[in-house]
């Protein structure tokens, strides 16, 4: 309870609070001046509506409603701290039920008095209407604010962690003919950018500076050729010179039947997506302005089914080698994404990535993580390299489902890169598809996001086209 009071309470969590305070002190206030103009005075008002307390006749319930109200959010979001919106859910269901049957129950114009159904009238309907107010403001406002701020926060931690933690890791931006990697794996020791890192961990650029000129040794040729074996064997005593160890083999499941189990799901992925590729029945959902086309496909099993593609120019390599490779910097073009990592290397063609994307529809739909196994495979032809990289939702344990985000659920995703033939002027181009299936969780109705996925899938092409064509006119639908 310490830390939760310690971390600073967000702008727009504050106003929140002080909207649930503004609903009681209205409430109140209304509850006060009903009881003035019906000619009570205050201990008659109290005898009547809170001593002799009747649902038929008396409105002091909504003042203690709306307390009821302020009690429960005030714990929940003030003190507690949640970042979901089930609390508010409850208290404005259970305000809303409270209210309907008030309006059944309650006897209007008691007493012959002309005056106190006004009041009667405001103070259910003000009641009503701030209940409602609360989760709006709390569902669209808090919670997707917040939601930025955290994402945010984890872009610059990342990127200040990146130098320490991937400066001198697997690189996959350079894959020989056998699917391996021609780098190899260090761990650093100290600061500095990658480039300026030796495979020792130390900062070249800094050594560079401060080592004096090199000097030509007095040793004579005994004396060196000693020296040598001396170094070669503290350096196997040490266990230096060992081959360096791939990614792959420090993967947190290796070597485990559930490492084995997600590769073998990333294949069985692969192939689920081959077999959507022959698929007949593509209905056309939304045409783009620069030749990409989203399209449609129900199937009884995984749902809707959502494919787009286009003309991207560039190799069908280099496109790869930003959506397969190149998983952290993503977020540099992918403008539908706030943060993406590899969490884990499988084997040469298999891997975990660790997505969250940002507010969609306005902000309607609040940000989301994913957790995906993925797998590629690589097609030579004439005119170039053909690669289908397909994706699945997962659990990893390096990537617990947190409070702070609504973990979305991936079905079979897919991204295809074909070469075609170059153009009239020589520019190199790649046919780019991408198969979508995705359950986003949390209140929004599954076809609400299947209506909001059409313009998503546009968005992710044009950003990828503006990758390599910076110039390329706006392309949105």
């Amino acid at each position: 309870m310490s830390d939760l009071c310690a971390e600073p309470m967000s702008p727009v969590r504050r106003t929140f609070c002080l909207l649930t305070l503004f609903d009681l002190g209205l409430s109140f206030l209304l509850w006060i001046l009903y009881t003035q103009i019906t000619g009570m005075s205050p201990m008659e008002a109290f005898t009547h509506e809170v001593v002799q307390y009747n649902i038929h006749l008396s409105l002091f319930d909504l003042v203690m409603l709306a307390a009821g109200r302020f009690v429960c959010l005030i714990l929940a979001y003030g003190l507690c701290r949640l970042h979901n919106p089930w609390v508010v859910a409850v208290t404005t269901a259970g305000s809303s039920a409270f209210l309907i049957a008030k309006v059944f129950l309650y006897t209007f114009a008691q007493g012959g008095n002309k005056d106190s159904p006004i009041l009667d009238y405001i103070l259910l309907v003000s009641s009503f209407i701030l209940s409602w107010t609360e989760t709006w403001f709390l569902d669209f406002k808090v919670l997707p604010r917040e939601t930025k701020e955290r994402l945010e926060q984890l872009k610059r931690a990342a990127s200040e962690s990146t130098p320490l933690l991937y400066g001198g890791a697997l690189r996959y931006d350079q894959f020989s003919d056998t699917g391996g990697s021609n780098s190899a794996y260090y761990s650093p020791v100290q600061g500095g950018s990658p480039e300026t890192r030796s495979l020792a961990g130390e900062d070249v650029g800094t050594r560079k500076r401060t080592e004096p000129p090199h000097e030509v040794s007095p040793l004579t040729a005994a004396q060196k050729r000693k020296r040598s074996s001396s170094k070669k064997r503290r350096r196997t005593s040490d266990g230096e010179g060992k081959r360096p160890q791939l990614e792959s083999e420090n993967s947190i499941f290796s070597p485990s039947e559930k490492r084995i189990a997600l590769i073998e799901r990333a294949k069985m992925n692969l192939a689920v997506v081959k077999e959507f590729q022959n698929r007949s029945g593509w209905k056309l959902e939304k045409q783009g302005k620069c030749g990409s086309s989203v399209y449609s496909l129900d199937d009884k099993k995984y749902g809707k089914i959502f494919r787009v593609e286009g003309l991207v120019r560039a190799a069908s390599d280099d496109v790869f080698s930003d959506i397969y490779q190149k998983v952290n910097e993503a977020v540099n073009w992918n403008h539908t994404i706030a943060f993406s990592e590899r969490v884990d290397l499988l084997d040469d063609h298999c891997d975990v990535t660790y997505v969250c994307v940002k507010d969609q529809a306005g902000g309607m739909v609040s940000s989301r993580d994913f957790v995906d196994v993925r797998c590629f495979e690589m097609h030579p032809s004439e005119l170039g390299n053909r690669y289908v990289i397909a994706g699945i939702g997962c659990e990893h344990p390096r990537k617990p489902v947190t409070k702070e985000f609504v973990r979305g659920v991936n079905g079979p995703n897919a991204w295809i890169n074909e070469p075609v033939a170059p153009s009239a002027n020589g520019a190199v181009y790649s046919k780019f598809i991408c198969f979508s299936n995705t359950n986003l969780k949390g209140w929004i109705p599954q076809k609400v996001v299947d209506q909001a996925m059409a313009s998503v899938l546009l968005e992710l092409i044009r950003s990828l086209q503006k990758k390599y064509e910076p110039n390329i006119p706006d392309c949105s639908p």
